[in-house]
């Protein structure tokens, strides 16, 4: 791991990554944060790649949640969290228990996946109502949200797949987003610790 830094196809994949994610965070770039752990894997093992991200993940969100400061919908925060940290728990012990080819291949399914689903939605044409807030749907994509974002910080697209059609005020979907992904992200820091993640080169 030390001979990372002096890797020059870590700095290839590591610096637009970072720039991905930063213009996903900041609302320019739309999904593409999606691509940041997928495209380090290509240098790295795919659990160390989210573990590199993480911290600067954390300070993102510390932006966004300030920015959006006490405009959020509370109901679904509860309905969601929950399954959220049942989803990294998951997302934990997989990392703790599969091999790195195996876990290299479940980002590569999920980045997949959500591609496709982006691909889709292109060509389908959305219902003209608001759904309802539903718990059962709330216990199903809150951990998938938080599995997802365990192993690629891609939480973003099932977090949607549920918040989209409530149809919620932009800002208030806003907020409520910021603080779902800066509680699921500072919960991670946890299990990524446990990992033995942070260690001096991942910091560095």
């Amino acid at each position: 791991m030390t001979g990372l830094l002096s890797d020059p196809w870590f700095y290839a994949a590591a610096i637009p990554a970072v720039i991905l994610v930063g213009l996903s965070k900041g609302g320019f770039g739309g999904a593409v944060g999606f691509v940041g752990v997928p495209l380090m894997a290509l240098a790295m093992p795919p659990v160390q790649a989210a573990a590199i991200l993480l911290p600067i993940l954390c300070l993102m969100d510390i932006v966004s949640v300030w920015t959006w400061w006490g405009v959020y919908d509370r109901k679904m925060l509860v309905d969601m969290m929950p399954g959220a940290v049942m989803g990294i728990g998951l997302g934990w012990l997989t990392a703790a228990l599969v091999t790195e080819e195996m876990v290299r291949l479940i980002v590569g399914a999920v980045a997949l996946i959500f591609v496709l689903r982006w691909l889709y939605l292109q060509f389908r044409h959305g219902a003209d109502h608001a759904a309802a807030p539903n718990r059962v749907a709330a216990a199903f994509w809150g951990p998938v949200a938080g599995f997802t974002s365990f192993v690629a910080h891609v939480g973003g697209p099932p977090f949607q797949v549920y918040a989209l059609p409530i149809r919620l005020d932009p800002k208030v979907l806003s907020g409520t987003s910021a603080i779902f992904f800066a509680a699921t992200n500072a919960l991670k820091l946890v299990p990524y610790f446990a990992l033995g993640q942070f260690d001096t080169t991942n910091l560095t």
